[in-house]
């Protein structure tokens, strides 16, 4: 599975942000505003980014605390709003807001906790520290404001050294430019993010983070067809996914994404394992839940993936992306069709496989004509995309198709070639 930069509506709207009314919970909700970069180098972008992402994983590691997912506070990224109505439009009762400055080998991170129903600041602080020293910055955030705001803090952390060494703080730079690269989601942005990643590994072979990281990078690009070598892609991945949970069996990262890889493979039992175990160590991941929500789609259970895509929506209130793909193709093999078609429309930047789940929807929907403009700008992207072309009948796409939608059993297989073929894709 992938996303990538690609419009497939053009000339549509985006979603428009509506807010999201806090649900009665005892956990006290909390969202973390994308950090500042104050470093006076836009360069250096990724690395505030990949700060305010760990500070998100950080905390939600603490079960006490319900943890708005990064996707829906990065909507917010760049833009001039203030906390209160930020955390209104989040459902959160607070909200953390701050900046980093990178300068040589020191970094300054501040950081303010503010209560988002009265605007009050409850705590703040500012750290001074060696860049090497990132980590127990990290964690000392985290549990400064989950005491604060939990009243208490579970001893869920995994076990890691407070302070960096010099590799693996190279290493960590590494991830981050490589996180950043492979979000993007094309195929000179994935080789680039695949190559940082690799040096990350070779710079801390200790590194739980780089060998998820570069595992993560490898499924993608072999996923996309962005490569003549996918066979051996497809082996890295699984091999690097499972060093990095043996290097750190804590690392939700690398579970999940073990979890994702085993699923694709068609080894259900052990994707279970995996997503599952990744769920029971953080409910507050919903990178994690939304693979689980999608392997349960593909062993033939869309209604309840379905509603494992409406619990993570709660915390991902903003994510445009992941969870209407998800929901619309949860949707299609649960024979939904409009309800498919609703949802897969509303994607501002769809991955090209949308394309050909919309024009199967479509379809089955009766909207033949659709079905089949949707079904030709499917063929031109990958046309232009793909190494290698498969072609432009039914049969051409069987294998594309079995190792993008991982289904188990072969009559949803067939539903969705059936589709397909109803578009205008000849045998």
């Amino acid at each position: 599975m992938r996303i990538y930069n690609v419009n497939l509506f053009p000339d549509a709207k985006h979603p428009q942000l509506v807010s999201i009314a806090p649900v009665e919970s005892e956990k006290p909700s909390i969202a973390v505003l994308p950090f500042n970069n104050m470093s006076g180098d836009p360069e250096q972008e990724y690395f505030s980014d990949g700060i305010t992402e760990d500070i998100i994983t950080e905390l939600s590691r603490f079960h006490s605390l319900l943890v708005i997912a990064r996707h829906s506070s990065f909507a917010f990224k760049g833009q001039a709003i203030e906390v209160k109505e930020f955390g209104r439009k989040m459902g959160a009762r607070y909200v953390i807001e701050g900046s980093v400055r990178k300068s040589g080998s020191r970094i300054r991170v501040t950081s303010q906790l503010v209560d988002a129903s009265t605007g009050n600041h409850v705590w703040a602080e500012r750290y001074d520290r060696d860049l090497l020293d990132l980590f127990a910055i990290q964690e000392e955030l985290a549990r400064a404001v989950a005491a604060t705001v939990g009243g208490r803090v579970e001893a869920a952390w995994r076990e890691r050294a407070v302070s960096l060494s010099p590799n693996a703080l190279r290493a960590y730079d590494l991830v981050l430019r490589a996180r950043a690269f492979i979000i993007k989601f094309t195929r000179s942005d994935g080789e680039q993010a695949r190559m940082l990643a690799r040096r990350a590994v070779e710079a801390d072979p200790a590194s739980s983070q780089a060998h998820a990281c570069y595992a993560y990078c490898c499924f993608v690009t072999q996923m996309a067809h962005w490569s003549e070598h996918r066979d051996r892609l497809r082996a890295e991945a699984i091999d690097f996914a499972r060093r990095a949970v043996k290097l750190d069996d804590t690392d939700n990262n690398a579970r999940w994404i073990l979890g994702m890889v085993h699923n694709a493979r068609g080894e259900y039992d052990e994707a279970r394992f995996h997503l599952e175990k990744a769920l029971q160590n953080n409910p507050n991941d919903t990178e994690a839940r939304g693979y689980y929500a999608y392997f349960l789609h593909t062993i033939g259970r869309p209604e309840a993936a379905i509603e494992q895509f409406e619990l993570s929506r709660r915390q991902n209130p903003y994510d445009f992306a992941w969870y209407p793909w998800g929901m619309g193709w949860a949707y299609f093999t649960a024979r939904r069709y409009d309800d498919a078609v609703a949802s897969l429309k509303s994607i501002p930047e769809p991955i090209n496989e949308i394309r050909g789940i919309l024009a199967a929807s479509y379809a089955y929907a009766g909207r033949l004509g659709e079905a089949n403009a949707t079904l030709e700008e499917f063929l031109r992207v990958a046309e232009d995309d793909m190494v290698v072309f498969p072609g432009r009948r039914l049969k051409d796409w069987d294998e594309f198709w079995r190792g993008a939608a991982w289904y188990q059993h072969q009559k949803d297989h067939d539903h969705l070639m059936d589709g397909l073929r109803m578009a205008g894709l000849p045998d």
